[in-house]
């Protein structure tokens, strides 16, 4: 509905926002944490699970929340919350002070 309509919207950029910035920190990590020899293929294999997640499993899972609630909101805030997990184990284990893995 129209009164949905901008909670709709923020949170899809805050989505849209956390996706690319994962995705730009595991494109310059993989780099940072393999030797070079290995650091394209993993670049190749981690591009090609993220087409698999992003073209098959969110457009299931978004299809799944609204067959079962009749709106996809839930998927979405589970996208949302995946994403602070995401963020929450990427600062745990590469930014934080005394990481063993700095980046």
């Amino acid at each position: 509905s129209a009164e949905q309509f901008v909670p709709f919207l923020l949170l899809m950029l805050v989505i849209f926002t956390a996706s690319g910035l994962g995705n730009a920190s595991v494109f310059k990590q993989i780099p940072m944490l393999f030797p070079p020899t290995e650091a394209a293929p993993v670049l190749g294999f981690s591009a090609a699970i993220a087409v698999l997640a992003f073209g098959f499993f969110v457009p299931l899972i978004i299809g799944k929340s609204i067959s079962a609630t009749g709106r996809p909101d839930l998927a979405f805030f589970a996208f949302a919350g995946f994403y602070a997990l995401c963020l929450g184990l990427n600062w745990f284990y590469y930014r934080r002070k005394g990481a063993e893995r700095p980046c």
